[in-house]
């Protein structure tokens, strides 16, 4: 296991003893290869629930013009104006604020993002620690959106998010049917800032 230096002090807030579980070379810190089971078990648990929470929804998705003309903007009205997602669903939020908690949860966030009948995902990412400094502006922070050729489905395998994704919707009248994941949005927020342990 290999951690830049922001992941090693995030992992360090919260299991004080890992630095006895990794060392320094000149750019990255390793894992020492003689960890006790103690040891494997808090840094399993501490990835469990430190550095990553995901949100996920499994909607209509966004398209790239949707996220870059609403969804990244400040103030839209366009949630007034469109108060019902296709599915009927009440769109949340307001004035495109929101967004900007995500930067109190943890210092990283990156956006999955498909839509019914793409054959690829918008993916949006940016560094919260990029805003850290003095006198830096909104305006000095750039975010990362791009298009991506996979699916939703493949982010979710990759994540190992697949084994813990709820597979069907809760039982009405005897039934319980199969949520679909192949479109919707997914947020990943890394490098947490509080322990999630619940």
């Amino acid at each position: 296991m290999v951690l830049d230096d922001r992941e090693f002090t995030a992992l360090q807030v919260f299991v004080p003893e890992v630095a006895e579980m990794f060392a320094r070379d000149d750019r990255a810190w390793h894992a020492i290869e003689s960890w006790s089971a103690n040891q494997q078990a808090a840094i399993e648990n501490l990835y469990s629930c430190v550095l990553d929470l995901w949100i996920v929804d499994n909607g209509h998705g966004m398209p790239t013009d949707i996220i870059k003309n609403h969804w990244m903007v400040i103030g839209t009205d366009a949630k007034d104006l469109h108060g019902t997602s296709k599915g009927g669903r009440i769109v949340t939020g307001a004035k495109g604020i929101g967004r900007f908690a995500l930067d109190r949860l943890g210092q990283q966030c990156e956006m999955f993002s498909a839509a019914a009948g793409a054959d690829q995902i918008v993916h949006w990412r940016v560094d919260w620690s990029d805003f850290e400094g003095t006198g830096k502006v909104i305006g000095d922070v750039e975010a990362v959106l791009e298009t991506e050729a996979t699916t939703l489905d493949a982010v979710y395998r990759t994540s190992q998010l697949v084994e813990i994704l709820p597979k069907a919707l809760p039982e009405r009248d005897g039934v319980a049917l199969p949520i679909d994941y192949s479109t919707g949005t997914a947020i990943r927020i890394g490098l947490l800032n509080d322990v999630w342990d619940e």
